[in-house]
Formats: C-alpha cells, structure tokens, sequence
C-alpha cells in the first residue's frame, strides 16, 4: 500500500462576477467587421473561458466607439487600461495610496501553432482604479470618457 507522507497542497484563487473591458481595433476591415459581426450576434467562434474550461465566460457588447491619438505632451492623464512598461520612464507614473499596482508578462503575439511570439511587460492596478501617468501619446475614447493604450 502506497502511503503518502507529505502533500503539496496547490492554492487556488476564484474570481467571481469579474469584468473586463476588452478594446479591438485592426488596420484589415474584414476582420474587424466580422468580429464586430459576431459579437452583435452574440456568437462565437470557440467557447470563452477565463483560463480552465470549467470557467466558462460570458460576454455583453458594449458598442463602438472612436478614438483619437493624443499628444500626451508628458502631462499626467488616467488610464483606464494597462501600461506598457517599456513607455514609460521613472517618475512617468503618479503612485496613488490605497491603490495597488502590479506588472505583469503577457503574451503580445502567437503563431498559428498557438506558440508565442512575443511578450510584453505591463502595470495595472488591481481593483481597476485607473493609472494616473505621463505618456508620450495615448488613445482618448470618445463617448465613454476613456484614455488608453494600444499594447
């Protein structure tokens, strides 16, 4: 008989009623129309997950909208989105209290093989309170009040 002496117990952590605001845009028209397409349809290509399968997510379409390039002139804007860590130099970020900041790497790019490409450093601020920073430029969304970064 097998007797286990020592477990390695995993922690896990459950997200429950998260949100996200996810931003798309793309320089061919076709694939932005079809998204745009099935995502009025509510449709979907494969079923959305948040990391296992068992997390099966569900999605709203909440519009579109334009944006515009700003010149950030290097003055102090809030973003409602991640920042590249790559833009930005020391002293580019107003570090607010009560606020956490986290970075993280995220995959940018994947081949057909679903190997990665390319990764990208980022912060964000974990209760979604949105970053105060400097940036040479940044997207400003109309009709929803949003300032962004493409990464």
């Amino acid at each position: 008989m097998n007797i286990i002496h020592e477990r390695t117990q995993i922690k896990i952590e459950f997200l429950k009623d998260v949100c996200y605001r996810i931003y798309f845009t793309h320089t061919d028209k076709e694939i932005y129309e079809r998204l745009k397409e099935l995502l009025n349809d509510h449709s979907t290509v494969y079923t959305i997950s948040m990391g296992l399968s068992e997390n099966l997510a569900n999605y709203t379409f909440v519009g579109e909208f334009d944006g515009h390039e700003v010149d950030g002139n290097k003055e102090v804007v809030e973003f409602s989105s991640v920042i590249p860590l790559d833009i930005l130099k020391k002293g580019d970020v107003e570090y607010e209290d009560n606020r956490e900041y986290f970075t993280e790497t995220i995959p940018m790019e994947m081949d057909a093989g679903r190997n990665v490409k390319e990764y990208r450093e980022v912060l964000f601020e974990r209760n979604s309170y949105k970053i105060r920073a400097k940036t040479d430029s940044y997207i400003r969304i109309e009709g929803i009040d949003e300032n962004i970064l493409i990464i």
